[in-house]
């Protein structure tokens, strides 16, 4: 049976392993943008519905600079489902969270892109 004492040094060992093990977050960022891709001027726009997309790197010691293929990636995860060929109304959010370990810092970096799917169809609007 453990005695009061090995009890009370299990809980604190938990509870900094507990610690140890949480991560917070460090920085992030949001913007609105009002479509992913350019749309061409004599183009009918057709919504397809809301999609969400994600890509995630995890670096030690530094955090992962926020790049193009992070972004080209969440925009593609979020648009394969869809058929779509751009988003429209997006809301682009970067995060980096802290998982402090020992002697080691890990960087847990995510993109995430939500918005709504859009098909573009060229030259089929009349100008005036």
């Amino acid at each position: 049976m453990i005695s009061f004492l090995g009890k009370k040094k299990m809980t604190v060992v938990f509870v900094i392993c507990a610690f140890m093990l949480t991560g917070c977050a460090v920085g992030g960022t949001a913007r609105l943008k009002p479509n992913s891709h350019f749309a061409y001027p004599n183009s009918n726009i057709k919504a397809l519905g809301p999609v969400k997309g994600e890509a995630s790197t995890l670096s030690i010691m530094m955090p992962t600079i926020l790049t193009g293929a992070m972004m080209e990636e969440a925009y593609k995860s979020a648009l394969a489902s869809s058929g779509g060929d751009m988003i429209i109304d997006a809301v682009e959010v970067s995060t980096t969270r802290l998982i402090p370990l020992l002697y080691i810092n890990l960087y847990y970096s995510t993109f995430t892109v939500e918005g709504t799917a859009a098909k573009m169809d060229l030259g089929q609007q009349k100008l005036n």
